[in-house]
């Protein structure tokens, strides 16, 4: 019997069935199970809804003793796992029936049920999914602890445990983006280990935990500094692209990943090398993405390349590639979805467009630049990861700006948002130096500002801060010790104290011979 047939015929018997008749449920389940199979068939999303309403008329029907109970709440939950995440996995509302109907089917099981394993890795997924709209702290702790459950209730022996295993790393790696709990990441970081360790090398799922353990490394250099994890990175998405077909979206990707690290370590050890192969690898992938349009992330690979040709730029100072970092940064934010990328693209835009400005010295540019670091603070959410980056931006383009007007509203907007960019960033984080830096610079300009001299001695303070968390071959170390030799030298303008003039010439020295500095920053070590 064809499912049409049989969904005809089991719509006629419940028609034939009165309301009192305590076949009425089960003759219900029926015919969502009928509507069910016919939308596996053939994808109507009209016999999924029926499927799902026709089943919650029977559960409710259903008396809490019944033997058939569970079962249907089993099935609902699947059912509705088909509609949410599958069919919309952005559908806020939808995710929260969903996720109810999944607690009370496991609300239902019995400790021992063969696949309860299963159904939490489902509700665990759309958690995950939930969390990911509304970045709630409580969904991803629930995210977790499910998990854990799915892990520890599921024997050894069952091939599924490693998936339920791997999939605990991501809702650790979401919680140290929200608290920045170093262990919930050295957790992921074990666990992608482990899950690869147990993955055959033709397995479709080795790919996709070497591409997570080299992104969770990544994220463990940028937050802890830590270069170790930076070099395993870089071997681990090497391993990743060897394992892709080669002219694959797959690989596409993980080369994406891979110019992005060869970028972070062109910044830890300033070797142009680094550099200019990242800049060839996105111009690569670039090149063969952009009218690609299942390659969902090329507005991530356009925002890189277009930052990692700015830094080229401020090295070599060739302005066509500040004019090709415009013109792909502006793409990124037009392709961006309103997700938690949009502010970080729209932040690398506005870095772009204040070297522009730096070059021409057109206010509209700058003013450009403000506008749409403003817009990268409104769209990032308040547990966004780089929450604090979005500040630091705005900070620095409005320090900017007052070098420009002299207006004291500008530089008090700049102070406030640099001081909780430094609140908000964690000690040992691969950016605090930068924060450091752009703080001691505005409290500088405060002090040339007000005359306060304690405005002077506190950015000094900070400016040593910024120093002593910057590697030597760093290419901003320059540019941060010309910074610092010009606050003693200001220092030594008011105490005329030959112990400030020294400190003055020390910091302006070491940067006119820093191995890796950019020429502008030589060239004002030089003056």
């Amino acid at each position: 019997m064809s499912d049409p047939e049989g969904i005809t015929v089991e719509e006629a018997i419940l028609e034939a069935i009165s309301d009192s008749d305590p076949e009425l449920p089960n003759q219900m389940f029926k015919v969502a199970h009928r509507h069910f199979t016919q939308y596996r068939r053939i994808g109507l999303i009209a016999d999924l809804d029926k499927a799902i309403s026709m089943a919650i008329k029977a559960i409710d029907l259903t008396p809490e003793s019944h033997p058939q109970r569970t079962p249907r709440l089993i099935n609902l939950s699947v059912y509705w796992h088909e509609k949410y995440p599958r069919s919309d996995p952005q559908n806020v509302e939808g995710l929260q029936d969903s996720i109810k109907a999944s607690r009370d089917a496991i609300a239902a099981l019995s400790e021992t049920y063969p696949h309860r394993g299963t159904i939490l890795d489902q509700l665990s997924t759309k958690l995950g999914l939930l969390f990911m709209q509304t970045r709630e702290l409580g969904v991803i702790e629930e995210n977790i602890a499910v998990q854990r459950e799915a892990v520890e209730v599921t024997p050894i022996s069952n091939p599924k445990r490693v998936l339920f295993l791997a999939n605990l790393a991501a809702p650790l790696t979401a919680r140290h983006q929200i608290l920045g709990k170093k262990e919930d990441l050295d957790e992921a970081i074990q666990i992608y280990h482990d899950a690869i360790a147990e993955t055959a090398e033709n397995s479709p799922q080795l790919l996709e935990r070497l591409g997570s353990l080299s992104l969770a490394l990544s994220e463990r250099y940028d937050t802890h500094g830590d270069q170790n994890d930076l070099e395993e990175a870089i071997e681990v998405v090497k391993q990743a692209i060897e394992v892709t077909e080669e002219d694959s979206l797959e690989r596409l990707a993980q080369l994406s990943n891979y110019a992005n690290f060869l970028g972070d370590r062109y910044l830890r050890t300033g070797s142009i090398r680094d550099l200019e192969e990242s800049i060839h690898i996105f111009e690569m992938v670039c090149d063969r993405i952009e009218d690609d349009k299942v390659y969902l992330d090329r507005h991530k690979c356009l925002s890189n390349f277009g930052i990692q040709l700015s830094r080229r730029y401020r090295r070599i100072g060739t302005v066509g590639d500040l004019r090709q970092a415009i013109q792909v940064g502006r793409k990124a934010c037009k392709l961006s979805p309103d997700d938690d990328s949009k502010s970080k693209h729209l932040s690398n835009l506005a870095i772009i467009l204040k070297h522009e400005y730096f070059r021409t010295d057109d206010p509209d540019v700058l003013e450009e630049a403000i506008s749409v670091q403003r817009k990268a603070v409104e769209a990032a959410h308040k547990n966004h990861p780089d929450i604090f980056a979005t500040f630091h931006n705005l900070a620095t383009l409005l320090t900017t700006k007052y070098k420009l007007t002299q207006n004291l509203e500008d530089l008090e907007e700049a102070l406030r948002l640099g001081r909780l960019a430094v609140d908000l960033t964690p000690e040992d984080h691969a950016n605090r130096a930068a924060c450091l830096n752009t703080l001691a610079v505005q409290l500088s300009d405060m002090s040339k500002k007000t005359g306060v001299s304690s405005h002077l001695h506190e950015a000094i303070n900070y400016g040593q801060k910024a120093l002593d968390a910057t590697e030597e071959s760093h290419p901003e170390r320059a540019s941060r010790l010309v910074n610092q030799g010009g606050r003693y030298g200001n220092l030594f303008w008011q105490t005329k104290e030959k112990e400030h003039l020294d400190a003055a010439i020390a910091h302006l020295d070491s940067a006119l011979h820093s191995p890796s500095a950019y020429d502008g920053s030589r060239i004002r070590a030089g003056k």
